[in-house]
Formats: C-alpha cells, structure tokens, sequence
C-alpha cells in the first residue's frame, strides 16, 4: 500500500494510490448491502413491536442503545488488542455472536400485528 504525500502553501493533500483506492471501494460495496439489511431489519422490528403513539421515543432509545454498544465493544476491542493479542477481538466477536445466535432460540417467537 502506498500513499503519495501532496504539500502545497494551503493544505496537505493525501493522495492514494490505486491499490488502496481500489481496496476502499470494494470495501464500500460489500459494506453497503450488509447496512442496508441490517439497519432496515432493526428498525422494522422497533416499528412492529411498539405501538404508533410512542414509536419516535423507541427509535430514538434503539439508536441511542446501539451507538452505547457501539462505543462498550470498541473499547473492549481495543483492551483485548492491546492486552493480549490482536487476534484477541475477533475470537470474542466470534464468541459473542455464538452467544447471541443461542440466546435466541430461547426467545418465544413473537407473532407480529401484521401477520394476526
């Protein structure tokens, strides 16, 4: 990867490669669909779960808990890169999405107002 430095009287000027440029917009296309499916999911279940009087406060609160989880992962990221190893992270992501997926299975199917 190699960056090529641009320095005028106004500004410096960071000037990619074609490598890296290339790494940034294939990283763009596979980001952008996994977003796309996962906030709409997210906010679709808020919609079908609370009722239409308080639906605004439940997006807010569902937002505001997701940029708390958010910032408590990437610190404890960071703890785990830093203190023991950089696999570290990735072995607890793995862990916790293995969690998540059995914690689910005993969560009772809810049945939603659309389908009653």
């Amino acid at each position: 990867m190699s960056v090529k430095v641009v320095m005028r009287s106004e500004f410096v000027c960071i000037q990619p490669q074609a490598d890296l440029y290339h790494a940034a917009v294939l990283q763009s296309v596979v980001t952008a669909p996994f977003y796309a499916l996962t906030e709409s999911a997210g906010k679709v279940l808020v919609a079908e779960l609370v009722p239409d009087t308080s639906r605004g406060v439940a997006y807010g609160l569902y937002s505001a808990s997701i940029g708390v989880m958010a910032l408590a992962t990437s610190l404890i990221a960071g703890m785990l890169w830093t203190r023991v190893s950089p696999a570290a992270p990735f072995a607890f992501g793995v862990a916790m999405a293995f969690l998540a997926f059995v914690a689910l299975h005993f969560v009772p199917e809810l049945k939603m107002a659309s389908n009653a």
